[in-house]
């Protein structure tokens, strides 16, 4: 059996004091592909992708886990997404075990003590108001006779670029 190759992504930094940069990226969604085969969903290799997360003065966030949120991770915040902090380097590790493609991903922290809170940004890359998202709406509407709601309607809207579809 071939072992997979070992990738070390270039470490990120803490983003939230930078001016804010606009650049195109998959909205945490993600794309399997390949330059060098013709179909990347059966060609494609996988790796062992190394993430690392450096906060400010390399001190961990007090009372605060750090996660990895995306597609990556299927969206979910829990131990699969959890970094881990090396005290001995200063700085917050995870490794994927990745097919070959392009990521879009974004650290998060939450609090330790509260099972409930938000994942927040505002610690790691920052809230700007300045940022492109995109937002899916669901319309739903039940008749006061019915036991369950139907789907009315969905649209899909771009905070840069207006509205996409209905």
């Amino acid at each position: 059996m071939v072992e997979p190759n070992e990738i070390f992504i270039k470490p990120d930094i803490e983003r939230n004091n930078l001016r804010y940069l606009f650049f195109r990226d998959k909205n945490g969604w993600d794309e399997i592909a390949s330059t060098e085969s013709i179909n990347p969903w059966w060609q494609s290799d996988y790796a062992n992708v190394h993430f690392t997360f450096v906060p400010n003065n390399n001190q961990p966030f007090a009372g605060k886990n750090v996660y990895i949120l995306g597609e990556v991770t299927g969206n979910q915040i829990g131990d699969t997404s959890r970094m881990l902090y090396d005290a001995a380097k200063g700085v917050y590790t995870k490794n994927l075990f990745l097919k070959q493609g392009y990521y879009s991903y974004t650290y998060v922290t939450k609090d330790i003590r509260n099972p409930s809170a938000r994942s927040e940004t505002a610690l790691t890359d920052g809230d700007f108001w300045e940022t492109e998202n995109e937002y899916t709406i669901l319309f739903y509407y039940r008749s006061f006779s019915a036991r369950h709601d139907v789907l009315g309607g969905i649209t899909t809207i771009n905070s840069k670029n207006g509205r996409q579809g209905f």
